[in-house]
Order: C-alpha cells, then sequence, then structure tokens
C-alpha cells in the first residue's frame, strides 16, 4: 500500500497532481511525449518502486489512491548526467552551499553524478573507494567516481581489477601533465588491464601556462608553450590508442585540440566532452578575456575556439556530448541571506543548464530533441557502464525522469558566439523541468524541492 498525500496544484494552467510524501509505490504518468533513442512516442508511464515497471498506451492506477500526473504536450526525459562535479567538497562545506548545490542538480534535471576521485586520506586505492562508496554524502543524485590511476601507494593491475570487478568503477582518469617521476612501464601495465576489460581512461583538458602572459615580446614563447601542449597532447593519445584503450576527454575547447582528435578519428576509441560556449544575461558580448567562462587558461586568445556551426555538427556524433558549466561560474556569484531559487548564485549555470541547450539547440534548429535527450544523458550512460540503468526510458530503467515543458518561457537571456569573429546572438530561455524523480522519489515540482527520502546511492558500473 503506498504511503502518501496528494494535493491539487495549478501550474502553467494545466491540474497536477502535487505528492507531498515520498514514500510511494506507484506514480503514473499520462500522456507524455517519451523520447527513446531517436524516435518520440506519446505514451504513458508507470513508477513503480523506484523503477519504470510499464509504458504503453491506456494505463491504468494499479491501485485507487495511485497519483496521477497529465504530461499532456510535455516531454519525457531520461534524468541528466554531470560527469565532472567535484561533489565531495561541497559535501564538506556549509549546510546552506550543500542545499544550493542539490538544488541546482535537481532543478537543472540531473539525477546521476561521476566526481574524479583522487588520493586521499589514504593512500590505497581500494580502501579509499571503499571508504567514499560506504560515506553519506548527502547529495540528491546518485554518484559514482574516476578513479585516478596515479598518487596512489602502489597502484596495480590487481587494483584495475578488483575496483572494476567488485566495485563498479568503468573509468580511470589520468593525471596530465604525466610526472616524469611516474613509472612508465606502470602505467602502460595498467594501460593494458583497462584495454583488457574494456574500461573508460578520462583525460582533463589542460590549457598551456607560461610566466608573464600579457607581454607582446614573448609571443615566440607563447607560442614555443602552445606546441609544447599540443606535442604532449598528441603524444598521451597516441600512447592510450597504442594499448586500444577507449578515451573520454573533458573539457575540450579548442580546434586545435580538435584537429588533433581528428588523427585518430579512424581508431573509434575517442569521446570527447565539449564545453558549451554560452553565459546568461549581463553581457552584451562574448569573449575571451579575464570575465568570461573560459577565464583561467592563460593563453585561450591564443587558440581557437571551436565554431559554433562546428560545435552543432560535432553533436550530431555519438562520440561527443557536452560539459556542464563549472560552478562559481554566474555572473557576480553574489549568495545573499534572503536567497531564493531564481536567483544568481554560484549554481546559476548549472541550474539553467538544460534550458540553454534546450533554447540554443532544439528551438534554434540545431539539434532534434532525440539528440538533446542524448547529449545530457544517454551518450553518458553508455560511456561509463550506466545503461541501460541510468539514461534511458525503458521498462527495468531506474525511475530518473524529467517531465519537460518545452513551452515554458524564461525571463534569462542566453548569449552564445555565432562565429569565429566575436559576434554574439541572445536569445530568451525556453524549457524547464516541470518534475523531476530520482529513482521514482519526485524531488522537484516546478517550484518546489524535497529532500527527505531522496538521498543518492553509490552506483556499481558496468562497461555497455
Amino acid at each position: 500500500m503506498a504511503t502518501f498525500s496528494v494535493v491539487f496544484a495549478k501550474l502553467n494552467g494545466n491540474i497536477y497532481l502535487g505528492i507531498k510524501h515520498l514514500v510511494m509505490d506507484y506514480v503514473l504518468i499520462k500522456n507524455g511525449k517519451i523520447i527513446s533513442d531517436d524516435e518520440v512516442v506519446e505514451s504513458d508511464l508507470l513508477i513503480g518502486n523506484n523503477k519504470i515497471v510499464a509504458i504503453g498506451n491506456g494505463l491504468e492506477r494499479p491501485e485507487p489512491e495511485t497519483p496521477v500526473i497529465d504530461a499532456g504536450g510535455k516531454y519525457l526525459l531520461p534524468g541528466a548526467i554531470d560527469t565532472s562535479i567535484s561533489f565531495g567538497e561541497l559535501c564538506q562545506v556549509e549546510s546552506d552551499i550543500q542545499v544550493r548545490f542539490n538544488q541546482a542538480e535537481v532543478m537543472g534535471g540531473t539525477t546521476a553524478i561521476i566526481e574524479t576521485m583522487m588520493p586521499g586520506y589514504s593512500l590505497n586505492a581500494t580502501s579509499e573507494l571503499i571508504n567514499r562508496r560506504n560515506k553519506k554524502f548527502f547529495v540528491v543524485p546518485d554518484y559514482s567516481f574516476h578513479l585516478a590511476l596515479q598518487g596512489w601507494e602502489g597502484m596495480t593491475a590487481k587494483d584495475i581489477d578488483y575496483c572494476y570487478s567488485h566495485e563498479g568503477i568503468t573509468s580511470f582518469f589520468l593525471q596530465w601533465p604525466l610526472l616524469e617521476s611516474y613509472s612508465q612501464a606502470k602505467l602502460d601495465e595498467l594501460l593494458q588491464v583497462i584495454a583488457y576489460f574494456d574500461l573508460v581512461i578520462v583525460l582533463e583538458m589542460q590549457q598551456p601556462e607560461i610566466i608573464g602572459y600579457g607581454h607582446p615580446e614573448l609571443d615566440v614563447k607563447y607560442k614555443e608553450s602552445i606546441d609544447e601542449h599540443l606535442r604532449q597532447f598528441r603524444f598521451i593519445i597516441s600512447k592510450i590508442i597504442k594499448y586500444g584503450c577507449r578515451l573520454c576527454l573533458l573539457g575540450l575547447s579548442f580546434k586545435e585540440q580538435l584537429d588533433i582528435i581528428d588523427e585518430f578519428k579512424e581508431y573509434g576509441l575517442i569521446t570527447a566532452e565539449l564545453v558549451f560556449p554560452y553565459n546568461i544575461g549581463g553581457q552584451d558580448r562574448y569573449e575571451v578575456n579575464e570575465d568570461s567562462i573560459f577565464s583561467g587558461f592563460s593563453l585561450a586568445n591564443r587558440l581557437t575556439l571551436i565554431p559554433t556551426d562546428k560545435l552543432w555538427e560535432l553533436l550530431h556524433e555519438p562520440h561527443y556530448f557536452l560539459a556542464r558549466p563549472l560552478i562559481n561560474l554566474s555572473g557576480e556569484g553574489i549568495v545573499k541571506d534572503s536567497q531564493v531559487n531564481n536567483r544568481p548564485d554560484e549554481f546559476f549555470l548549472l541550474k539553467n543548464f538544460l534550458s540553454v541547450v534546450y533554447t540554443a539547440g532544439v528551438v534554434e534548429g540545431n539539434i532534434t530533441i532525440s539528440e538533446f535527450a542524448s547529449i545530457v544523458s544517454g551518450r553518458q550512460s553508455k560511456l561509463f557502464g550506466l545503461y541501460p540503468k541510468k539514461g534511458v526510458l525503458k521498462i527495468g530503467a531506474d525511475a530518473d525522469i524529467v517531465i519537460w515543458d518545452p513551452d515554458f518561457e524564461r525571463n534569462l537571456y542566453c548569449n552564445f558566439p555565432v562565429g569565429m569573429k566575436g559576434e554574439s546572438k541572445s536569445i530568451k530561455l525556453h524549457g524547464r523541468p516541470d518534475f523531476v524523480f530520482a529513482r521514482g522519489n519526485m524531488v522537484y515540482d516546478g517550484e518546489n524541492f524535497t529532500k527527505e527520502g531522496c538521498c543518492g546511492k553509490y552506483l556499481y558500473r558496468s562497461p555497455v
């Protein structure tokens, strides 16, 4: 028997059942447009015991008191997956920051997150992983880790085997640049094991640095620094590809890096997370300077941003998806005592990310709604071993569901470049989640967040 109470609520002119308690057996979603691979099917969907238990037309309530949501005219998307968020640090700060982080992820439709796990209190990778897996992080989305290869005491092939076979780790983080003190023979051994199990190497893009940034007389050194950066990049990729490892590049921003990736395209082993060059409000032009979202990349103005048209072209391919915005990149980053959900804070871009991608992508005709769902969820789930538990709406999958209102207009504007000469285009944001379910628990209803009973769980993963 389900335990809950329901009330009627009017949102955007439609009548919904608002679910006030999260402990339930079933929720029936009627008349939604379910996004599945390359098709959109209008159908009903039944949630039961944290899973999707039925999809079809004319589904009835399994119990008289089963809550029903009318999703007519709305899309049903799989929950988004954030593959590069540092949530562990956030769980060690003040509780109000944790709350805002959870709200931002949920408001952005996120139901799963993956963090890079670097060496911490323990120098042993397996013991640290077990400790992190058992720790209560108090994050709403389910979570897992990319396990760093370097920095541990005596990382061995047996450690890789154990972390994959027993702890469900399918992705391993490689620090760049490679430290000279790190044994190349040991790295080669680990890469062979990772390739054997068909696991993924994760490489976060690093940008070249040079002392004396801003002095024109250092142009030659700038060029040498960029050339060395690209040489190292090519070397690392060739080394990983040599052993047949799958490689995921996080935070790809520049055309020069993309040109090197194209040299290895024939192997079909490289996936890249693209940085989406946008901002929300407050700027008339998009520029690469100390105030832009590329601030901190000292040589960004010496490299070439991937053109917008090329970015959309890449996103039609299954080997590319979009990076979530880094935290603390919102406008002014001001947090007030009277903070409310729609005010800018350090998570402002994160909570509006899906609306930005939907507006710039689907509304502007650059991608389809199916590609939208794939870019923010499906491709990540398959690459990192979460499919078919996450990233898809099918019977047996976790009930991580976003009911997406395509017609909702925000009083915010997205600014993004339209070409290589700095021109920018400003578009009013469209679309938002009306409801977000995390493993069958309704954690957001378009206005209110609920955290009781929806603490995220550790995810065991397996290569597809």
